[in-house]
């Protein structure tokens, strides 16, 4: 009989669990940070924001005497959970660091954040919000509000709890434009408040759109966002601008938002409250939402009628997060599916760089394998290298048809997943990578060092296999009926 597991022993490996994946999370969001400082939306938004006049104008009004912007991020996500929060925590972060005259201190809250999230986000130099302020806070200093999701309810709250003009004039937001879902709430009663308070407000807000190539997978992330300016003159009886725009009822509540926000900080007890919101939902949590990435990365694999005839799945695992299990160790692919697990190794001072690549069926028997030696490249290039060698095998061999591809190169994954724009220069043959996918119905995801551990062991031998490459293959050619073992090495 196995010894049995104590509380105490499970609590202790839950811990070590959550330790090491903010430990991982770190290191994807330095990554992240340096995708995105390289490119073209990023120059673009710093170059907008250094030079132009409206903005220059507006930031200046909005800072008045004082020195520096407090932000505070709300609706960020999870970034165990969504590669999404990853690139917009990382623009967060290299505002404050390449704006760092004007920007200070950084705020999180998200009820969706992992206890993961939270270590990560502290040691990023964050804080992260214990109590919900339901993005009611009350400002009393120039503060820039981050929503990269813009929820409705929460917006018409942050501009109701600050309907003065001492208040309104000291906020920035930094959301999608508030001015295009205007005409989307009209035709819902759902926001009736929140539409209220928006076009009561329009005549004194000034947005200053975000310009972007929004055909780049980064923008797409930022999608329509401007940043939001409020200038109401002193004297103006703000209440008066709503004429009706929000319910009474609408208003108390969100004023008793603000009292249990201010009760909680002080401690104080505070009965009988209820949240009235449309989107509101109790179950908004991570554990919930753990659930859901669980539920979600077996969908491609499901056999249902409505995935059956789709084979790009780039978007899907391009934004959500494989929950940990699956990252940390290998696992059979499911039936019917086929596992490539690629890997590189850069060329260093005293060695040279190697590829390989492991495919697997879903009885984990191996029936193709391949490795061999690179000259000049880095970790990305040879990752490159090792799935296009890949790529070009399976193609030529059948009746391969859903593939999985593997493999612990973040950058090269989310490429695949059309979430990263990569350097040309480091994805020779690119196109003809993408051209051969269009062969299968693909599913691609990150996955930790240990999950790919065969595949690494692989392109550390290639390294040393001298000027030569290795394959053997157990499946049938695609010209030839014979099934084939081949065991060849060629000079390349």
């Amino acid at each position: 009989m196995g010894q049995e597991v104590s509380e105490d022993q499970t609590k202790l490996v839950d811990d070590l669990d959550v330790k090491d994946e903010a430990e991982r999370l770190l290191k994807e969001v330095e990554v992240t940070i340096k995708e995105v400082q390289e490119t073209k939306f990023y120059a673009k938004l710093t170059r907008q924001m250094r030079n132009n006049v409206i903005f220059k104008r507006n930031l200046e009004r909005v800072l008045g005497g004082n020195s520096q912007l407090q932000m505070v991020i709300y609706a960020l996500g999870s970034m165990e959970f969504n590669f999404d929060s990853q690139y917009q925590l990382a623009i967060a972060l290299l505002l404050r660091q390449d704006f760092a005259e004007w920007i200070g201190g950084i705020e999180v809250f998200d009820p969706r954040l992992s206890p993961a999230d939270i270590i990560a986000l502290n040691e990023l130099g964050c804080e992260v919000l214990l109590i919900n302020e339901y993005c009611a806070r009350k400002v009393n200093r120039p503060t820039l509000f981050f929503m990269p999701y813009t929820v409705l309810c929460l917006v018409g709250n942050l501009l109701g709890s600050n309907w003065c003009p001492s208040q309104i004039n000291q906020m920035i937001v930094l959301t999608n434009r508030i001015s295009d879902t205007v005409p989307m709430l009209k035709r819902s009663k759902k926001f009736k408040d929140t539409l209220g308070y928006m076009k009561a407000i329009s005549k004194y807000a000034k947005e200053v759109q975000i310009k972007a190539n929004y055909g780049s997978s980064v923008a797409n992330v930022f999608y329509d966002f401007a940043w939001h300016f409020y200038d109401v003159d002193p004297p103006v009886d703000m209440d008066m601008l709503l004429c009706g725009k929000v319910r009474r009822r609408g208003r108390s509540q969100l004023l008793e938002v603000l009292h249990l926000v201010e009760c909680l900080k002080e401690n104080k007890v505070f009965d009988a409250f209820e949240v009235d919101s449309d989107e509101s939902d109790e179950r908004d949590d991570y554990r919930t939402l753990k659930d859901l990435a669980e539920e979600s990365f077996n969908e491609a694999f499901s056999r249902k009628k409505i995935y059956q005839d789709r084979n790009d799945w780039s978007y899907f695992y391009g934004v959500y997060r494989g929950p940990r299990k699956y990252r940390l160790s290998s696992s059979p692919p499911p039936k019917g599916w086929v596992k490539l697990n690629i890997s590189g190794r850069g060329c260093d001072e005293h060695n040279r760089g190697g590829f390989s690549g492991i495919c697997r069926n879903e009885h984990n028997e191996q029936i193709l394998v391949y490795y061999g030696c690179l000259e000049n490249v880095d970790k990305l290039a040879a990752d490159v290298e090792a799935l296009k060698h890949g790529m070009r095998l399976l193609r030529k061999y059948s009746p391969v048809k859903n593939l999985i591809v593997e493999g612990d190169n973040l950058c090269l994954m989310r490429w695949l997943n059309r979430r990263l724009d990569a350097p040309p220069r480091k994805v020779q043959g690119s196109k003809e990578i993408l051209r051969i996918l269009k062969s299968f119905k693909l599913v691609s995801y990150h996955v930790y060092e240990e999950a790919n551990s065969d595949a690494n062991y692989l392109s550390n031998k290639g390294a040393l296999s001298g000027n030569k490459w290795y394959r053997w293959c157990s499946l049938k050619s695609s010209t030839d009926d014979r099934s084939t073992r081949t065991r060849s090495r060629k000079s390349r």
